[in-house]
């Protein structure tokens, strides 16, 4: 009788399992909005302000692209690279960590940190070399991060 009930529960765990890992890796709807998402925000102690962006890739097998983008108050505009084959960023954020650095998390573990004078973007587990930030057109990062909710 109780080989019966675990040859029934197996595939239900299974099923489970394959469900929640699924929805870990590709969000919470599962790819299907595929549509930009603005993680986090902070704005750092020279006004400049600092967005954290996730949007869909093309493929399925490899959903997000994460993107730092950084608005100065003199017009000029930077981007950088956080990942570009990655999972769902499941309560991405943007954290002080003195004033010269910033902490960039996924589920409350930091992923990366940013120099704020540099602008060199540094992987804690170092599967990345340093990343440095490249110019970026104001307009259209400030028309992004405000379509996806910022307001100014």
């Amino acid at each position: 009788m109780r080989a019966k009930y675990i040859l029934v529960l197996i595939p239900v765990i299974l099923v489970l399992l394959l469900f929640v890992a699924r929805l870990y890796y590709f969000g919470p709807h599962s790819q299907s909005r595929r549509k930009e998402e603005l993680l986090a925000s902070l704005k750092l102690t020279d006004a400049s302000l600092l967005f954290l962006v996730q949007r869909p890739n093309a493929t399925r097998f490899e959903p997000y692209t994460v993107e730092l983008y950084r608005l100065y108050k003199d017009g000029k505009a930077d981007t950088c690279l956080v990942g570009d084959e990655e999972s769902y960023w499941w309560f991405g954020g943007l954290k002080m960590r003195d004033d010269k650095s910033v902490k960039v998390t996924s589920m409350g573990i930091t992923e990366c940190i940013y120099d704020v004078a540099t602008g060199v973007l540094r992987w804690t587990d170092k599967s990345y070399p340093p990343l440095t930030e490249k110019q970026s057109d104001y307009l259209f990062i400030s028309n992004k991060v405000a379509r996806l909710g910022y307001r100014f």
